[in-house]
């Protein structure tokens, strides 16, 4: 008898699966039978939408693929078999070959400590997102290779496309784990989260935006976190969500044929029922900006005609919209909530115009048109009025004009720097450079982010925008470019940034800062407003004061529905360091001051600084 060897590729990860042997023979089951009536009993509620009365259920569209492997020459070890179907062999090649040769596009190799800081800060944000997932427990059939989504019900369906940024950190780095994940990712995205059939054709080949269930309703308001959904213009490619990147990288990278045939899928849907219909950008302008970077991309890999005609179609509709004559920007009255509390207020939201500005640029480099030429000019320009140099970030929006609607922020900054950076070299101009190397040396002052939509923010337009800096800094100031986004540069760009008056933070759920008393008779004031839509995680929070050597020395605790202010004096002794804990739900903002005291927020590798 010939010993037979079988390996499920990430077994426990995309449970349940079953194996049995019964008469000489080895069975299977990759939906093993469940106990009658069973729907998910004892698991976290996301993880139930599959199972209903002892069954699976699946929506319209959605498809899972395994991959099994099979030894019938007796060929090594059970585990030489599992390490080659878990780990299968990954080719790397040096950076500066990319850099080279430009065969991945343009690619930054690092020079002497070049990007250090930046290569260790993605590092470090990737190690926690994946430590997340076992908190999490972010697997199954249906849900390996996504997060579970920031808003407590949704999954996040990859939003931001972390696939493709994790496959360019590849190409930079060399680092395995982060290709192994992005192929699982740009995985699952091709099976559950675009949808393969439809009875409505229009919406066949689209990806769904974040959801319940992957495939159900949007939002996390609905009245019931149902799955049962009717799809309509948040499946179709106007929806904002909209990324091929991902799917394509894998199959330039890694050959897997279902993620290419998903991205094609993708491209289908736009070319011949998104863009056919697209008349009007509303007033979330991603809607033009992420469509056409989705069917660029699947364009470069396959060159259709039909596929550029779709960009130029969905490119025509912004242009046609944007006031070339007086803002330069796509100004319209804003929500409320994109407003600041401004009624009635007309401008624009700087991410969303950072977004479309990208789908822009990616346009521009696919055809050299000279109407977007100077419409990402014109962009650009607006943008530039809000930039604050000091914290190195942007309003969440301004006026036609540029006046803020809200103070300065950096979490967003990799969403609108790239075509900024592209506008300088198109025109030259220092301004455009020297505002995108501050706002991203600004990025790394916070700690990276660890779920799965903060971390595919930082990481979407990176490449790119690390080899427009890299470039013009080795033809303009080579010195400062050796050193960019290295430790030695980030603390070049520390000591530029201002200390903070205060804090406006929302996250994470347990907040640090540190208070260093530096007058008569300091105080330290907490403010806590409600913010957001998460739901409901903590009846109450806390805010902890503690001395350096950990003894406690105020405790002030708040509900979670309701705003909070305190005032809390501290001990005289000038230069005394206090620690500060808030524990709160992620809903609620604080902001946190001093008076006769300094507060600064604690973030990676124990640099304190204000302005964050």
């Amino acid at each position: 008898k010939q010993p037979v060897g079988l390996a499920l590729r990430d077994l426990w990860q995309r449970w349940p699966k079953g194996f049995r042997v019964a008469d000489g023979a080895l069975q299977v089951s990759l939906l093993p039978k469940l106990p009658p009536r069973a729907s998910g009993e004892g698991l976290p509620h996301y993880l139930r939408y599959p199972f209903a009365d002892g069954l699976y259920r699946m929506k319209w569209g959605m498809a899972f693929t395994e991959e099994l492997s099979v030894d019938f020459a007796d060929g090594g070890s059970a585990a030489e078999m599992s390490a080659e179907t878990d780990l299968p062999v990954i080719a790397v090649l040096p950076a500066a070959y990319y850099a080279e040769t430009k065969a991945a596009g343009m690619l930054a190799a690092p020079v002497a400590k070049q990007f250090a800081h930046w290569d260790a800060f993605v590092a470090d944000g990737f190690a926690r997102h994946m430590e997340r997932k076992k908190k999490y427990r972010e697997y199954g059939f249906l849900n390996y290779g996504d997060w579970y989504g920031e808003r407590g019900r949704n999954w996040g369906n990859n939003e931001y496309d972390l696939a493709h940024g994790l496959f360019r950190q590849f190409l930079r780095t060399g680092n395995r784990a982060y290709c192994r994940w992005a192929q699982t990712a740009a995985r699952h995205q091709a099976d559950a989260d675009c949808v393969h059939a439809y009875p409505d054709p229009a919406y066949v080949g689209s990806n769904h935006q974040h959801s319940i269930g992957h495939t159900g309703v949007w939002s996390e308001r609905a009245k019931r976190a149902t799955w049962t959904h009717r799809y309509d213009s948040h499946t179709s490619a106007e929806n904002g969500h909209t990324w091929a990147e991902g799917m394509v990288d894998s199959w330039w990278l890694t050959g897997d044929p279902r993620a290419m045939e998903s991205a094609i899928g993708l491209g289908e849907h736009i070319a011949w029922a998104m863009s056919t219909r697209f008349r009007r950008l509303g007033t979330h302008e991603r809607s033009a900006g992420w469509s056409l970077k989705a069917i660029l991309a699947v364009y470069a890999a396959r060159p259709d005609p039909e596929y550029l005609a779709a960009a130029k179609r969905i490119a025509a509709v912004a242009l046609n919209e944007q006031d070339l004559e007086q803002s330069g920007t796509w100004p319209h009255l804003l929500p409320i909530d994109h407003a600041g509390g401004h009624r009635g207020a007309k401008g624009n939201n700087l991410f969303l115009i950072g977004v479309l500005l990208e789908g822009l640029k990616n346009y521009h480099e696919a055809t050299g048109d000279p109407a977007t030429e100077r419409a990402l000019i014109a962009g650009v320009d607006w943008m530039l009025k809000s930039f604050d140099p000091k914290v190195g970030g942007w309003p969440y929006s301004a006026s036609a004009t540029g006046e803020p609607f809200y103070p300065a922020r950096t979490s967003l900054n990799l969403l609108v720097i790239d075509p900024i950076a592209y506008v300088g070299k198109l025109t030259g101009r220092k301004d455009c450079y020297e505002a995108v190397a501050n706002a991203f040396s600004a990025i790394l002052i916070d700690r990276a982010p660890a779920n799965g939509k903060s971390l595919a923010q930082r990481l979407v337009n990176a490449d790119t925008i690390l080899a427009l800096l890299q470039e013009h800094f080795a033809a303009t100031d080579p010195k400062r470019g050796l050193e960019l986004l290295s430790d030695d540069g980030f603390m070049d760009a520390i000591v530029r940034i201002p200390d903070a008056a205060g804090f406006r933070l929302r996250s994470p759920t347990t907040k640090v800062f540190h208070v260093r008393t530096t007058s008569g008779v300091p105080v330290l004031s907490g403010t806590r407003r409600p913010h957001g839509s998460r739901p409901k995680e903590m009846v109450t929070g806390t805010l902890v004061v503690t001395d350096t050597t950990g003894k406690e020395v105020a405790r002030k605790e708040f509900s979670t529905d309701h705003p909070y202010d305190c005032q809390i004096p501290l001990p005289k002794a000038k230069g005394q360091v206090y620690r500060v804990t808030v524990t709160d739900d992620e809903r609620g903002a604080w902001n946190l001051a001093g008076n006769g005291a300094q507060v600064v927020a604690e973030v990676v590798k124990g640099f304190s600084i204000g302005g964050v």
